[in-house]
């Protein structure tokens, strides 16, 4: 997870999401692995990247203090970068009845 957005919607395909990543190379990287999971290629034309203009200004590393009745409170930061790590993930796909696994205890079940 981080700052930066990549955004992929091909609705012949059924895809249609956005996700905070940190880098151009690893949001390509995720895309092309979901949409592997239902067999398909990639449509680079299809795929959208932004990312903020000032990313430190939009989205802090350190959160904000402020003082509330009288103490001190450190809010949430927005969009804080992190190693997401799945121990287990299914997908249910609209066009079958089972479900797919794609991760078991931190083991990659599908391979793309």
């Amino acid at each position: 997870k981080g700052k930066n957005t990549i955004i992929y919607r091909n609705r012949t395909q059924g895809f249609e999401g956005w996700y905070p990543i940190k880098n151009k190379a690893s949001g390509i990287q995720l895309i092309t692995k979901l949409v592997a999971v239902l067999g398909q290629k990639v449509q680079v034309g299809r795929i959208r990247y932004s990312e903020p203009d000032d990313a430190a200004k939009a989205y802090p590393d350190t959160p904000e203090e402020t003082t509330i009745l009288g103490e001190k409170v450190i809010l949430g930061g927005q969009r804080p970068l992190a190693e997401v790590r799945f121990q287990n993930a299914d997908i249910k796909l609209a066009t079958s009845r089972r479900t797919i696994p794609l991760v078991r205890l931190r083991q990659n079940v599908y391979k793309a």
